[in-house]
């Protein structure tokens, strides 16, 4: 098996992980083999124990969030609607900026 192919059965396994994870099952080498069959990857059941096994000492919730796994609230596109009229937003006033007053170079290049 070549290195690119390692790579995908790796991967292909930490996927399944993550879905067994997510639907609730065990993630077992069983049904990392089954997601893999029904998928209609080749993949190893060495590689799949070896995952079943990492992941019974290292469970993979402890990765989740590690990877960044909450994600920002959607925003809703309406307004929330509510019994008290909107506000009008004032805009607000600039104040008037002091200008610095040019500084002579004098004879400062030449």
């Amino acid at each position: 098996m070549s290195t690119p192919d390692i790579e995908k059965v790796a991967k292909g396994a930490s996927y399944s992980a993550l879905l067994l994870n997510d639907c609730g099952l065990p993630i077992t080498a069983a049904n990392i083999a089954t997601l893999f069959k029904t998928a209609k990857l080749n993949g190893h059941e060495s590689t799949f124990k070896t995952f079943e096994d990492f992941l019974k000492v290292n469970p993979i919730t402890n990765y989740i969030g590690a990877i960044g796994g909450s994600a920002p609230a959607a925003a809703t596109s309406a307004p929330a609607a509510s019994s008290a009229p909107a506000k009008k937003e004032e805009p607000k006033k600039e104040e008037p900026k002091e200008e610095e007053p040019d500084m002579d170079m004098g004879d400062l290049f030449g």
